[in-house]
């Protein structure tokens, strides 16, 4: 593909989820890097994230509309009795953009100050306590599925509508903890009205240094992080999706782009449309299992 390559249509759509989280920051991000790569503007448009999968699928595969999202749309077809897309059949993997670890909150005025502790309360009053997610198959419900599922514990979930609106309840103490992304989960961390454990990576964060992994803690073979997929219908053609990938592997490279995406702790990625498509495969087999069993 050379730089004579004309896209084929006047504009994009980049269609995600709420607005003022994590996701919705990266997607803002890197639509304003792709609209100079692409020479025509490409504008971000929020959906319901019970909606937006679905709107994609439908929507013509010519380039004009495009999909950032993480795992809700791979998992969703485990919780959900008919849904009706099926993720690998009704998208083209892009690519894999942006990653960022998950973080463990409580409210602080539950007075636990450790994985341990939260374990322990868990375990003494099954399915009392309640987390808190942006949905059913986001990546925050599916952090708290694998910490219930690895510890051994009952809890109830409580959804959200957004990672924003589950930070507050974490906050506000309407459920005792979540699995957030750091973006939305510093607020209330600096204010001291919700208390960080852990995080969910492999390794530690290098926002929060000091706080030790979720294996660290004891909750054996636990890994969890917050992925971001850029996504557009199926049947686009393949010239289009390598050419959208080589703009926004350009996109991830530029240093003002990694540089806007630290300021929200998020690490841009970049992967090829095949690459993205193994993680997809790997997950549903590993956490879809897991869902499977609960």
């Amino acid at each position: 593909m050379t730089n004579a390559y004309s896209y084929p249509v006047p504009s994009v759509t980049l269609i995600t989820g709420a607005p003022g989280g994590g996701v919705d920051y990266a997607a803002r991000v890197i639509a304003g890097a792709l609209t100079q790569r692409l020479q025509r503007p490409v504008t971000v448009m929020n959906v319901p994230a019970a909606t937006m999968a679905e709107v994609v699928a439908a929507a013509p595969a010519d380039g004009a509309t495009l999909l950032m999202t993480g795992k809700i749309l791979w998992m969703t077809p485990y919780l959900r009795k008919n849904v009706s897309y099926d993720p690998i059949r009704d998208f083209a993997p892009i690519i894999l953009a942006v990653r960022s670890p998950n973080i463990l909150i409580v409210n602080s005025k539950l007075g636990i100050a450790a994985v341990a502790d939260l374990v322990a309360a868990a375990k003494a009053a099954p399915c009392k306590l309640r987390f808190t997610s942006s949905g059913a198959g986001s990546s925050s419900y599916l952090a708290s599925e694998l910490f219930q599922n690895l510890a051994g514990i009952d809890i109830a979930h409580v959804p959200s509508v957004g990672n924003v609106a589950a930070v507050s309840a974490v906050e506000s103490g309407a459920v005792e903890f979540m699995f957030s992304g750091i973006t939305a989960a510093q607020r209330v961390i600096k204010a001291g009205t919700a208390r960080a454990l852990a995080v969910g990576s492999a390794a530690r964060s290098g926002a929060f240094p000091d706080l030790p992994t979720m294996a660290e803690c004891a909750v054996a073979g636990y890994e969890s992080e917050s992925i971001l997929g850029i996504f557009a219908p199926a049947g686009t053609p393949r010239p289009v999706v390598d050419y959208l990938n080589t703009q926004l592997l350009d996109c991830l490279r530029d240093r003002d782009v990694q540089a806007r995406l630290l300021e929200a702790n998020l690490e841009a990625a970049g992967t090829s449309p095949e690459e993205l498509l193994a993680v997809m495969k790997a997950e549903m087999q590993r956490l879809g299992g897991m869902l499977a069993r609960s």
